[in-house]
């Protein structure tokens, strides 16, 4: 059985079997989700600019449709110095479903002066290691 070709949707397949007299068996039934969509990421409003020591507020808007987000996390990149800070993840603002917000605060005061790119990260529950990837440019 090869789903590849599905439309998103949920389905169930019947495994039925039977032998050369004409017995039958409905022995399994499996249901199972497709989605092919991977989550939709909105940045709110902050803009790419130049920014003081101190802290910044991430607020995101990830809309899925179908199955829940399980994870949501944030890191930085040095453009300058080429290293990544490590992952973060993000408070769930608004209750699970199809749109749900998520907060950040984060403490400039760790970074050295320089160009900073930031990657908000969104799984779902069914694309396994799926990421939708929004970047963000911080110059301080």
């Amino acid at each position: 059985f090869n789903a590849s070709n599905l439309a998103n949707g949920i389905y169930t397949v019947i495994v039925t079997a039977n032998d050369t007299k004409g017995n039958t068996n409905n022995t399994a039934t499996v249901t199972f989700t497709v989605d092919n969509t991977p989550p939709k990421v909105t940045l709110n409003g902050i803009s790419n600019n130049s920014y003081k020591l101190g802290l910044i507020y991430f607020n995101i808007t990830v809309t899925e449709n179908g199955v829940n987000v399980s994870n949501v996390q944030y890191r930085y990149f040095n453009i300058s110095g080429g290293n990544f800070g490590s992952y973060a993840s993000m408070s769930n603002a608004t209750p699970a479903g199809g749109t749900a917000d998520y907060n950040a605060t984060f403490n400039t005061t760790v970074l050295i002066d320089g160009n900073y790119t930031f990657e908000f990260f969104v799984n779902d529950t069914l694309i396994i290691g799926f990421k939708s990837i929004l970047s963000w440019f911080l110059r301080l």
